[in-house]
């Protein structure tokens, strides 16, 4: 009779132990969504280094009044977009987890460079210069594979492609031109940590290089299109 007490016993207390367990489990189950809810908005800010733009050479010339005689050349002249160095700031949303749509806003101070050389009465060349700010408002769409991550997530590397609005205006306001920017290229996000289960804010930094064509803004001679290439590096938080 002591035995069969004893046994019942037991029974009681194994069953006690495994119906814990599994309350404990689903107390403790959560949906796939509250585990691990990633950040959708990023916001990012940098320096900006672009390359400087080559606007071509003029030739001024004139006919020659002597008899049979054709054009020769009064003086050349060569002209510059120098290299700009400004900030830019963007902010990106994920559409989906390889997937984001980013709008921009960037500022650099250029330096237009005209040299007038090869003057018909001996002249010395001379170089005449003139500061502009630009800004260019983009918008972008920026592709990252997850099977491109490293370092567990840390590390996303991405591409980018967008067009976005050019305006150049001279530093006296004296003169305005407008165009657009078509820009492609790749860069990487490098975030502080990896990312963890209920905190979803991160720090990290980014940084890109892209080729950026440029349709109107400043010319001299020949074709408006101009090319330049554009690097960025700063910081980026997601929230």
């Amino acid at each position: 009779m002591n035995v069969l007490t004893r046994l019942r016993r037991g029974a009681r207390s194994r069953g006690a132990c495994a119906a814990g367990v599994v309350l404990t489990g689903v107390l403790s189950a959560r949906p796939a969504g509250a585990q691990a809810r990633e950040p959708r908005l990023q916001v990012s800010a940098a320096g900006l280094w672009s390359s400087a733009i080559g606007l071509g050479t003029q030739t001024a010339t004139e006919t020659s009044n002597q008899p049979g005689g054709g054009r020769y050349t009064l003086f050349s002249t060569k002209s510059e977009l120098g290299a700009a160095g400004g900030v830019e700031v963007r902010a990106a949303t994920r559409v989906r987890r390889w997937l984001a749509v980013e709008v921009g806003g960037a500022w650099g101070r250029r330096r237009l460079s005209t040299r007038v050389s090869g003057d018909v009465e001996g002249g010395t060349s001379l170089t005449a210069t003139a500061d502009l700010d630009q800004y260019v408002v983009d918008g972008s769409v920026r592709l990252s594979p997850a099977r491109f991550e490293r370092a567990g997530g840390r590390v996303v590397p991405f591409l980018l492609a967008g067009v976005g609005y050019l305006r150049q205006v001279y530093a006296q306001r004296t003169l305005v031109e407008t165009g657009r920017v078509y820009q492609a290229g790749g860069g990487a996000l490098i975030w502080l940590r990896a990312p963890t289960t209920g905190r979803p804010p991160r720090l990290g930094a980014r940084g890109d290089a892209r080729w950026a064509l440029h349709d109107g803004g400043v010319r001299m001679s020949g074709s408006a299109r101009r090319h330049a290439t554009v690097v960025t590096a700063g910081v980026v938080f997601s929230f």
